[in-house]
């Protein structure tokens, strides 16, 4: 049951990291590392030899995992260089096992509790990247995981188990059924999310208070209790400035935003007291305000002097939700501001000098 149980941990854990954001490539990549090391316990359970492809494309996937999250992005290693290395030596050694010796119970147990070990570091440097609480968040998902993965997969384990003349076929049921628990589990919201949408067609309003109470439950293990602006690091604080601006227009991002414990957010709240929605609703009132403080004084919406810059990178991109640098071609704004604004960022503003007029405004 060694391999099972192995494959149910990195299935698992490749899947939480990929549940929590898919949008920084070393929480994806390291996501795809322990779905594709999932083949090597699953490969040894069904009495197969393991691809020596397996560890090595598993492999590939934690370099660039390292290189995304430690040389490209703002969660890099930073304070926790020791932590890192064990996590990278593990690895190392589970993945040279793997390759070497794949069917052997060390590797078996090795290889597990290193990607797993892999998969909390990278989401812990991803937590504190975004100043949100991991523990609860992880300890929830991995308890819910291992409880419904237990109470399906063991009764089918035990009768295939039982069974000397099961065939390969036979053998993938508990599998199956694992993956299949644990990805429930994991992404039981937006499933929930869609089931509810259906039963509760008719009645809008109690769909609308479902969905609110739903985003709050999965908020609330995540998001801390408390946040000072005056014990947090100028760059920390400005970084989580950045982030809560990039997720404006999406009030269930921002409402993860340790920004929405701020002192100033409680005063406005009645009796100090709200969901996480509410203080997220607060937190961009509180934004819209600040950006709106940084508009030059003329009766002009949009201009192009050094005096209007701060203003410019932060309402444009943010507020406005122009994105003068993509790729994709569609029309143009209808409002003239906008669309002024539109061709004055793609002609005369490098991405990178939008980039640092958005930290100094931040």
């Amino acid at each position: 049951m060694l391999p099972l149980f192995g494959f149910g941990l990195l299935v698992w854990a490749g899947l939480y990291l990929a549940a929590r954001d898919m949008r920084p490539w070393a929480v994806t990549a390291a996501g795809g590392a322990l779905l594709i090391g999932a083949g090597l316990p699953a490969a040894v359970y069904l009495g197969l030899t393991p691809a020596k492809i397996i560890p090595e494309l598993a492999a590939i996937a934690w370099a660039y995992a390292a290189f995304q999250s430690f040389w490209r992005s703002d969660s890099s290693p930073g304070r926790s260089p020791v932590l890192v290395g064990l996590a990278a030596a593990g690895l190392l050694v589970a993945h040279v096992l793997a390759y070497l010796r794949p069917d052997d119970s060390l590797t078996l147990a090795l290889y597990p509790a290193a990607g797993l070990f892999g998969a909390v570091v990278v989401a812990w440097l991803h937590a504190r990247a975004g100043g949100v609480r991991l523990l609860p968040h992880l300890a929830r998902s991995l308890d819910y995981s291992l409880f419904t993965g237990l109470f399906f997969t063991a009764p089918v384990a035990i009768v295939v188990a039982g069974d000397p003349d099961a065939t390969t076929t036979m053998r993938t049921l508990p599998l199956i059924t694992q993956a299949t628990a644990i990805a429930f589990q994991v992404f039981w919201k937006p499933f929930a999310a869609v089931v509810e949408s259906i039963a509760y067609s008719a009645f809008p309003g109690l769909r609308d208070q479902s969905d609110r109470l739903r985003t709050e439950l999965d908020l609330l293990p995540a998001t801390p209790a408390t946040f000072s602006a005056l014990d947090t690091d100028p760059k920390d604080f400005t970084r989580l400035t950045r982030r809560a601006l990039s997720a404006y227009g999406d009030l269930p991002r921002l409402a993860a935003s340790p920004l929405t414990r701020l002192p100033i957010i409680e005063q406005r709240l009645p009796d100090g007291e709200g969901g996480c929605l509410q203080r997220a609703a607060e937190l961009k009132k509180l934004l819209a305000g600040a950006i709106d403080q940084l508009k030059p004084d003329s009766p002009a919406a949009f201009g192009s002097n050094d005096e209007w810059r701060h203003y410019n990178s932060l309402y444009f991109p943010y507020v406005a939700g122009i994105r003068p640098y993509s790729r994709r071609e569609g029309p143009p704004p209808a409002d003239g501001a906008l669309r002024e604004a539109t061709e004055w960022f793609a002609a005369a503003v490098p991405e990178q000098a939008l980039h640092n007029w958005q930290n100094e405004a931040a």
